[in-house]
């Protein structure tokens, strides 16, 4: 090697050379995450309340009074009151309730909307959370509250 000569260089990589390089980067990285969060370390996934109406045919409620119920429709409906509080909860239900007819068709379920409550635990259990997939929970419940009988149909008349 002379001294008046250039060094030499190493030889730069191509376009193509750069262009595989990086996608197997890519590809290496996107593994890498996608093994991970597959672990349990890392979580996609985000916990997203959701505000619902779980009634299925809700009859508006026009008054409770002793162990009746008055429905908007002329029905009236008695009810075997254990503890006192259905006043309460047909008022937290928004006044609302789900009628369901039992086999011999004078006995009704009575169902209230009734607000729930989530844990969010289950969206905790990573070490890295990145919060990209909601997971859409509803927070509003159907609850049973009581068995009743129909005294009235829809007329107002006797059954």
């Amino acid at each position: 090697m002379d001294i008046d000569s250039e060094p030499e260089t190493a030889e730069k990589p191509n376009r193509i050379q750069f262009r595989i390089r990086t996608m197997l980067y890519g590809f290496g990285f996107v593994g890498v995450f996608l093994g991970t969060n597959g672990f349990g370390m890392i979580g996609l996934h985000y916990l997203n309340i959701v505000e619902n109406d779980p009634l299925v045919a809700p009859v508006q409620v026009t008054s409770v009074q002793n162990n009746t119920l008055l429905l908007a429709d002329g029905r009236v409906i008695w009810f075997d009151s254990r503890d006192g509080s259905l006043a309460e909860i047909i008022k937290t239900s928004g006044n609302r309730l789900d009628i369901e007819l039992e086999e011999d068709s004078k006995t009704v379920a009575i169902f209230a909307k009734s607000r729930g409550w989530v844990c969010g635990t289950p969206w905790a259990q990573h070490l890295i959370n990145i919060p990209l997939i909601p997971d859409d929970v509803p927070i509003n419940r159907r609850k049973f509250i009581c068995l009743g009988k129909i005294l009235a149909n829809k007329n107002g008349k006797p059954k």
